[in-house]
């Protein structure tokens, strides 16, 4: 009575250094949540400023009304020195550090003073403790029973807290499910061109979950659970097994389409497949909406024991997907759960419509394709909610992806698993066809080529040489089966298998065996030697040849490499010749390429020749029209330069080596 009690604190109690003496008990709204997070899985810590032999005392002596302890919940004190190491303010860092919690692992913290919490990160809920001055106190210990009612900031922060106990439903969807939900459950809306947004508001929400209140907190899984959904039966739906994650603005008749085609029924072990899909699994009538802090740890958990994570792209080209910031952070947390397409954990899915589509777009432009998954900027991800935005960013920008942090790490991973996918996808659509006669050979010989392709540029070159020798068996059928009236070749499958053959030459040479090394050579040696090949061809495969024999080093084979690659740029440098090569560097005219490559081999041939003056003159122009054709920094230029570098070492100028 003589000394006020700050306003923040709970109950006054008296401690001699080892038992409280007086009549003292856990506040009733906080006494509550301690025995819902319990129930829920929640480890529990007091985190107190007090010395330990007190902060002791409050864990094993004090009483609660339902009977027992805070120790007999299984809770534990935190040492002092943990909570605040520095003696002042309660460092949330070094007691998550001391319990041993990872960066996963949701915290919910309650305090009365929650602005003093110092070192709090994403992975922390913090909740605010109303105060409970001395005239609650002492209502509440002359009449235990009658105070113990709530109020509405008792209540808030209970909400508060609980809502970072939600846990993901477990349940998922079959393809029978969703064949039947298409045919029996949406008489008003056109199943072809409905959006999954519509579906949800005008179909779930509406019509299944709106007759009854008490349907208020269940999903439409939950329904057909219990029979209550004509056409859907129990048996459809399990526990989930593929995290699906897809935007809402796109047909739901296409989400259905991607999954059964690119994902099916079943499993690779013949197990049904049961698809977390959001609309159908989660309450939609009274949603729980958890805090930032259960998303960065809660939700990854989730989606980490679900076997499968598939990314419905929607469109093969632009991904929706990677625009939508919860898209985006579903992809996040699912590449932080170590989710791969390589080893089919995480799975792209688009409809048949794109697969088509994009089988289209491998014949006409392969190059295309590459460049069109690889236009990733996942700063410009959109969200509903700018606090949504705000955390999801905030997060992205703090994390490191394979070495690189924030946004430009997580566009490398992201175009990574966009790589990854076109080349599965590619193989997937090339092992299916059974081609017939000589246009589908020729086709498929065509597909085959440009997975191969890209296998090669993604440096899988086992896949690549696996793909381009099936491709050059096709197209050397195809061209045997020219049908009648027609000249070997007549319909470009000549012009085709040169292409192979020169890619299979290149992708052999990238894994460096004696035997991948002849075969090499005799494969460009055929098409440089086959006067049915166009002089492109053959020019080219000379190239490749002198690039070949200079790598062997010895002295025959570098002079055999030189001598073909000065034949090669009398051919290449012919339509340059005057002013046009001036003309053409300042045209950028792409043409120059294959000329500057031949010219900087063969100064790298002279230079292990000795005739160093030709090849420094040789370098030094390549470098500079490189550079002003490609830019200073491309890989190109790059190269050049490096070329350069050894150049002028080998002619003494080490100042000048060393500065390129």
């Amino acid at each position: 009575a003589a000394q006020p009690l700050p306003p923040h604190k709970v109950i006054h109690y008296e401690f001699d250094g080892e038992w409280m003496r007086s009549a003292v008990m856990l506040r009733p709204g906080v006494e509550r949540l301690v025995l819902r997070l319990r129930d829920a899985g929640c480890v529990l810590l007091l985190a107190s400023v007090n010395d330990g032999a007190r902060s002791a005392a409050v864990c094993s002596q004090l009483r609660l009304s339902s009977g027992g302890t805070l120790a007999d919940l299984g809770c534990r004190v935190v040492p002092r020195e943990a909570v605040c190491p520095d003696g002042q303010a309660k460092d949330v860092a070094s007691i998550r550090a001391w319990a041993g919690l990872d960066e996963l692992c949701l915290a919910v913290i309650i305090d009365d003073q929650p602005d003093l919490l110092a070192h709090t990160s994403l992975c922390d809920h913090v909740v605010s403790a109303p105060p409970f001055d001395r005239e609650k106190a002492d209502a509440l210990l002359a009449q235990p029973v009658a105070a113990a009612g709530s109020d509405a900031l008792t209540e808030a922060m209970e909400a508060d807290a609980c809502s970072a106990a939600h846990t993901l439903p477990h349940l998922g969807v079959s393809v029978a499910f969703l064949d039947a939900f298409l045919a029996e459950c949406m008489p008003d809306l056109d199943p072809a061109m409905a959006t999954t947004s519509e579906v949800c508001e005008l179909v779930v929400k509406r019509v299944w979950l709106s007759g009854d209140p008490s349907f208020s907190s269940l999903s439409l899984a939950n329904l057909v659970q219990a029979g209550r959904v004509p056409g859907l039966d129990a048996s459809m739906i399990g526990p989930a097994t593929h995290f699906t994650s897809h935007a809402w603005a796109y047909r739901f008749a296409d989400l259905v389409d991607a999954l059964k085609g690119d994902v099916g029924a079943t499993d690779e072990h013949g197990a049904t497949c049961y698809f977390w899909l959001d609309l159908f699994v989660v309450p939609q009538r009274a949603p729980v909406t958890p805090p930032q802090a259960w998303w960065a740890t809660s939700f990854f958990r989730a989606i980490a024991a679900q076997r499968y994570f598939v990314l419905v792209a929607h469109t093969w080209d632009e991904p929706l997907c990677v625009t939508r910031c919860w898209c985006l952070w579903e992809v996040y947390a699912a590449l932080r759960m170590s989710k791969s397409v390589r080893d089919g954990s995480l799975k792209v899915a688009t409809s048949s419509a794109q697969r088509s589509a994009f089988r289209s777009q491998l014949l006409i432009d392969v190059h295309g394709v590459q460049k069109a998954v690889v236009r990733v900027d996942a700063a410009r991800a959109q969200a509903w909610n700018p606090a949504d935005r705000d955390m999801i960013f905030g997060a992205i920008r703090k994390h490191s992806f394979e070495g690189v942090v924030g946004f430009d790490g997580l566009d490398a991973v992201i175009k990574r698993l966009l790589q990854g996918w076109i080349a599965v996808t590619g193989r997937a659509i090339c092992d299916q066809e059974t081609p017939q006669g000589h246009a589908g050979l020729a086709q498929h010989a065509a597909l085959r080529h440009a997975v191969g392709l890209i296998a090669h540029q993604q440096t899988d070159y086992e896949t690549a040489e696996q793909q381009l020798r099936l491709a050059l068996e096709q197209i050397r059928q195809a061209v045997t089966d020219t049908p009648e009236g027609g000249g070997e070749g007549c319909d470009g499958t000549g012009d085709q298998q040169f292409e192979i053959m020169h890619r299979l030459a290149l992708t052999l040479r990238k894994t460096p065996t004696a035997a991948h090394e002849a075969e090499a050579i005799s494969l460009l040696n055929a098409i440089s030697g086959d006067d049915r090949a166009s002089s492109k061809h053959r020019l080219r495969a000379r190239k490749i040849l002198g690039e070949l024999m200079i790598e062997r080093g010895d002295e025959t084979s570098v002079s055999a490499g030189v001598a073909g690659l000065r034949t090669c740029l009398e051919h290449l440098a012919a339509p340059f010749a005057g002013d046009k090569r001036a003309e053409a560097l300042a045209a950028r005219d792409g043409g120059l390429r294959q000329l500057l490559h031949c010219e900087k081999i063969l100064g790298t041939g002279l230079r292990r020749q000795g005739l160093l003056e030709e090849a420094a003159a040789l370098h030094l122009a390549v470098a500079r029209e490189w550079a002003e054709l490609d830019g200073e920094n491309h890989d190109n230029a790059l190269s050049a330069q490096h070329e350069l570098a050894l150049t002028l070492g080998a002619a003494g100028s080490a100042v000048e080596a060393t500065q390129m």
